[in-house]
């Protein structure tokens, strides 16, 4: 079961963010918000960024960041979070 903006629908896939050898890592957490965050969240076609609290998702997956930001949960972590902080 997943959640698209509190819409609850069983067997419905969310998209795949991309595999760990395929993450970059970012020079300014608005950059990583945006890469990272509000495109994948976009990106199910179903959701916008406004329907989210992006700077609490961020505080929650975002780390790293001496050498630049990145995303420091896996998949089920960032969608996990997304779900927490929908508006």
């Amino acid at each position: 079961m997943v959640c698209y903006a509190g819409v609850m629908s069983k067997g419905d896939k969310l998209p795949a963010r991309r595999r760990e050898s395929e993450m970059s890592k970012h020079s300014t957490r608005d950059e990583a918000i945006q890469s990272e965050i509000i495109t994948a969240i976009e990106a199910t076609g179903v959701a916008t960024r406004d329907e989210y609290d992006i700077d609490a998702i961020a505080d929650e997956v975002l780390g790293g960041y001496d050498e630049g930001y990145e995303l420091i949960v896996d998949s089920a972590g960032f969608w996990a979070a997304v779900e927490r902080h929908a508006l």
